[in-house]
């Protein structure tokens, strides 16, 4: 009879003798970590702010990170050159096609910055968000109908009231008007969101907006084909909401500004260019 937890169980250790060594079982572990392939090992649980963020230019499958392992010698010592690849085109979707190529981490690094670059020495970038937070907003006319539905639903309020404290009286006999008046102030209710939803939304255009700007005075000047300079996560977080990567290399963003941005680098061996690094101001000799 098995026992299922109706008497006290006990786990025990070293009872039995082992069928191989414990030195013959690391050793074991030590060879068979040495013969795992070292491409294409996915690095999902990877903090990463490009996680879940990018799309395919082709097919719109997801774009995922992998790393390749040049040599075993680098394997063992965790070094690995990351890429980002649409899903389906690394087989890992077999109900779809694509033939999207993969790029460095580095080049899509460096687009973002590059994308940084040409907002800050471009006018376009902050015109589009200001009109984009203008149409959002509400107009005067709206203005005048969000007065005009909070005294309708003031009034039908009153009605509610009335109707409840004549069904009461009732006994609960009728309940169409009830359910009438409430039906009517629960689509007031939500216009009065909707057009709250759109002033929070322009509300953050504006503030996205104004953020972007004072960040992009920080963004150091650099020749996108002869140097890269250094990502700024902080950056992309915050500001890209969701992009698309094209087979060609363009990168379009979708931003927390509310407009899109693309960038487009002819050279994508981003990896191979040299970072700028800022400048050390020389300390004047007393």
């Amino acid at each position: 009879m098995v026992n299922k937890g109706e008497l006290p169980q006990y786990y025990i250790e070293d009872n039995h003798p082992a069928i191989i060594t414990l030195e013959d079982w690391d050793k074991v572990q030590t060879i068979r970590k040495l013969n795992q392939p070292k491409v294409t090992r996915p690095s999902v649980n990877a903090p990463q702010p490009f996680r879940q963020t990018f799309r395919c230019g082709e097919c719109g499958g997801i774009i995922s990170q992998y790393e390749n392992y040049d040599r075993q010698k680098d394997a063992i010592k965790k070094k690995a050159r990351r890429y980002w690849r649409c899903r389906v085109a690394n087989g890992k979707n077999f109900s779809g096609t694509c033939t999207s190529p993969s790029f460095r981490e580095e080049y899509v690094e460096h687009n973002f910055m590059s994308a940084l670059l040409e907002m800050k020495s471009n006018d376009l970038p902050q015109l589009e968000a200001e009109a984009v937070s203008e149409r959002t907003d509400l107009t005067n006319k709206e203005h005048s109908e969000i007065e005009e539905i909070e005294i309708m639903m003031e009034q039908l309020n009153q009605e509610l009231y009335e109707a409840v404290d004549e069904e009461l009286n009732q006994a609960g006999q009728d309940t169409k008007q009830v359910e009438a008046l409430t039906n009517e102030i629960v689509q007031l209710k939500h216009q009065l969101d909707a057009f709250e939803e759109r002033q929070e939304q322009a509300a953050k255009y504006r503030t996205e907006l104004e953020w972007l700007m004072n960040e992009l005075e920080d963004i150091p000047e650099f020749d996108p084909l002869k140097h890269r300079i250094a990502f700024r996560a902080d950056i992309f977080e915050r500001l890209v909401e969701s992009g698309t990567i094209h087979p060609d290399g363009r990168i379009v963003y979708k931003l927390s500004t509310g407009i899109e941005w693309e960038c487009y680098l002819e050279n994508k061996l981003a990896y191979k260019l040299k970072v700028k690094r800022p400048r050390r101001k020389r300390s004047k000799a007393k």
